[in-house]
């Protein structure tokens, strides 16, 4: 059975300043100009118990390229944060000569995170990530998250987690597994909470992943005596438990460091979110991290 194209297009930002974001819409395997057209509509922003006074603007396909690529700029964006997150509603057609071949709608959260020099940086401010590893059933009250600026680690997120935090943050990291496959990293990159990707030195497919998701920072979970960071990584996660070689990766990384101590979880929310700023303290003589995980 053939699968639907419209499952392999991808749909992500380019350039977002304070007056204009650019949005993209692509399908890698059929290459543009040709037989095939790719265009449609960004309608937002959306934002649940805000009114908002949502615009239109057209997806314009590109013309001939490796790929199908339709492009359009949203004026005055509303980027999705935690405590605000605004979207909108991507509609993607695809054309045969002309004919309407496949239709999809997915949403997309404009997130200005990104990494520069040794800092994780969300809107044009260095940003601290504070995360806490934990199972989707004890995560409780989403409120909690965002008042206290902590963010779920969390494996194989059900589409019920995916789509509350979207609508109500807070922001998500997900660790994939070393099987992590394209069909599982575009399934998450639909959701504007998941802004952060977990990926193993092991995991072999991590180069072409990477490819597939340019709003999402990915994280490479280093282990003892991995040479040097992957290409494909944005941040390091690194164990905290030898001190030694903390202060290595330190001194020899160029990427954002997030340090990661993983403790029981026996405590309250709050308990566990008062363990990143003890990890936070302990490690104050080697370093100021990008980030504390525990």
């Amino acid at each position: 059975m053939t699968m639907p194209l419209a499952d392999d297009i991808d749909i992500f930002c380019g350039h977002v300043t304070q007056h204009s974001a650019r949005v993209y819409a692509r399908l890698n395997d059929r290459p543009g100009g040709g037989e095939w057209s790719i265009s449609g509509h960004v309608r937002g922003p959306f934002c649940m118990g805000v009114r908002t006074l949502p615009l239109t603007a057209s997806l314009q396909d590109m013309g001939e390229g490796e790929t199908l690529l339709a492009s359009c700029a949203i004026p005055d964006p509303s980027a999705w944060t935690p405590l605000s997150p605004s979207h909108y509603v991507v509609r993607v057609d695809l054309r045969r000569n002309g004919e309407l071949q496949e239709s999809i709608e997915r949403q997309l959260g404009i997130r200005t995170l990104g990494a520069r020099g040794r800092d994780l940086r969300w809107q044009a401010k260095r940003w601290v990530l504070r995360g806490i590893c934990v199972a989707e059933e004890a995560i409780g009250d989403l409120e909690q998250w965002r008042q206290h600026n902590a963010i779920p680690v969390v494996s194989s997120p059900t589409e019920v987690l995916l789509e509350q935090a979207s609508d109500q943050g807070p922001l998500l990291a997900v660790e994939l597994g070393i099987d992590a496959n394209a069909a599982e990293l575009r399934r998450l990159s639909e959701f504007p909470a998941v802004g952060m990707a977990i990926l193993h030195t092991s995991c072999d497919n991590a180069s072409n992943l990477n490819s597939l998701a340019p709003n999402i920072l990915f994280a490479q979970a280093t282990q003892v005596g991995d040479a040097a960071p992957a290409e494909w990584a944005d941040f390091l996660l690194c164990d905290a438990k030898s001190p030694d070689q903390l202060r290595e990766q330190v001194a020899t990384s160029s990427l954002p460091i997030v340090a990661v101590r993983r403790v029981a979880k026996h405590g309250s929310f709050l308990d566990n979110r008062a363990e990143c700023d003890r990890l936070q303290r302990d490690l104050a003589a080697i370093g100021d991290f990008a980030g504390y995980v525990v």
